[in-house]
């Protein structure tokens, strides 16, 4: 069958939102969904992502993929290694970072331009090129590149459960929700959020949950999800407010 102006073999159609269709590899008896669980066999160019990330179109092709995109078997998780596309935002951050970030693969460290792009260490522990902070675009899934700017931090850095109690950077996306239990340190958000503040609004969260909407959330900037775009090809964005109320009176 045709697929986004692939050739593709249909193993099963999807149904519904849960049920994902199936495509087997084009050189292996091996099956895939559109999340790519697995990576083809004898499939070098990446003839698999075509069509199924950002990279749709032969043009993209850069003498190391068929069509711009790849997969990336995480070299800094143990067991199991989590499958990372070249569209994923914490992935795209290790492009060129002069590491084996991939199991299966150096491409991440090819066609590489200016080597000595300067870099900051976030709280975090992720390693920035200074060129993406504070651009208004988020490089990370998290968007630590956008947290702060202008001497405000949007968000929270606090201790997780996950992993290993460690610091990590919480987007305003999700803070101020009926579930105050991201970080484990609960004062922490529990502070950022408290109400009794005139300036304090409420809005409604694309889950239909009511989010209070202090100084550390109005105005971030917003994360785009290009692996779980919309029908048009446009990506999807993580909203803080259904109605974008946190992007109004903004000072910064």
């Amino acid at each position: 069958m045709e697929y986004e102006g692939f050739l593709k073999e249909l193993c099963r159609p999807g149904v519904g939102i849960w049920e994902q269709t199936v495509f087997k590899c084009i050189n292996a008896d091996a099956k895939y969904t559109l999340f790519h669980e697995i990576i083809c066999p004898g499939d070098p160019y990446f003839y698999q992502v075509c069509g199924t990330l950002s990279a749709n179109k032969l043009e993209d092709g850069d003498g190391n993929t068929l069509c711009g995109g790849y997969l990336c078997l995480d070299a800094d998780f143990v067991k199991p290694p989590p499958m990372l596309s070249s569209d994923y935002g914490d992935f795209r951050s290790k492009k060129c970072n002069g590491r084996r970030d991939c199991r299966n693969t150096m491409i991440d460290e090819m066609n590489c331009g200016d080597l000595n792009r300067e870099q900051e260490l976030s709280p975090s522990g992720k390693h920035i090129y200074k060129d993406l902070i504070c651009d208004g675009e988020c490089y990370y899934s998290d968007c630590e590149d956008e947290a702060f700017c202008n001497g405000i931090l949007y968000g929270l850095y606090c201790r997780v459960p996950w992993p290993l109690q460690a610091v990590e950077y919480i987007h305003p996306t999700g803070l101020c929700n009926s579930d105050l239990d991201d970080c484990i340190d609960t004062e922490y958000e529990n502070a950022a959020c408290s109400g009794g503040n005139d300036e304090f609004q409420n809005c409604t969260t694309p889950d239909g949950k009511s989010k209070l909407i202090p100084g550390n959330l109005r105005c971030a900037s917003i994360i785009y999800i290009s692996e779980f775009g919309q029908p048009d090809g446009r990506p999807s964005a993580l909203l803080v407010c259904n109605d974008f109320l946190d992007q109004t009176n903004c000072t910064d």
